[in-house]
């Protein structure tokens, strides 16, 4: 979406129409050939970027509708609208980027964590136990062996729901 935008404001910034500069921007874009179909046939050009922006990955042509219309309805020039969408979508890029930098080290530590157990048991082993015996063969062995399973997979699954939360309000 962001390329495409790119093209279409560099098409607009040369003098180019607005139809024929989404045309131009399709051949680099092939989310916005939807969008030049139905130009072709007449439709609301903005229209078929809202529905365009349904598209997974293509949220960004809700903006590029939203800027079409009001430069359709009041008679602004597109480029200078096009180009703060441009912007808008560049600040959000960087916005997800420093967001999944950001978790992938608060989900790599989870999932360590929960590896901790398997190193316990190698420890074990390497000091001359036998925690396998333990675990499986006592009573007491069984709760913990129960208990470490229930709370590993609870810390994983806590921690996923946190980045998912974060990814979800970054995104909002």
């Amino acid at each position: 979406v962001l390329h495409g935008c790119n093209v279409l404001v560099g098409q607009l910034k040369t003098g180019t129409i607005p139809a024929r500069a989404i045309r131009v921007a399709a051949q680099e874009c092939p989310q916005l050939e939807s969008i030049v179909l139905a130009q072709a046939v007449g439709a609301n050009v903005a229209d078929a970027m809202r529905r365009a922006a349904e598209c997974d990955g293509a949220k960004g042509f809700a903006r590029l509708a939203g800027a079409w219309q009001l430069c359709q309805r009041t008679g602004a020039p597109v480029a200078p609208a096009v180009e703060q969408v441009v912007a808008g979508l560049r600040r959000t890029e960087r916005t997800d980027q420093t967001v999944a930098t950001e978790l992938s080290s608060a989900k790599a530590t989870g999932r360590l964590l929960a590896c901790l157990p398997v190193v316990g048991l190698a420890f074990g082993f390497a000091a001359g136990g036998n925690p396998i015996k333990f675990l499986a063969g006592t009573t007491a062995g069984n709760v913990c062996l129960t208990l470490s399973v229930l709370l590993a997979c609870a810390g994983v699954v806590w921690t996923e729901k946190l980045a998912m939360r974060v990814e979800r309000r970054a995104n909002s």
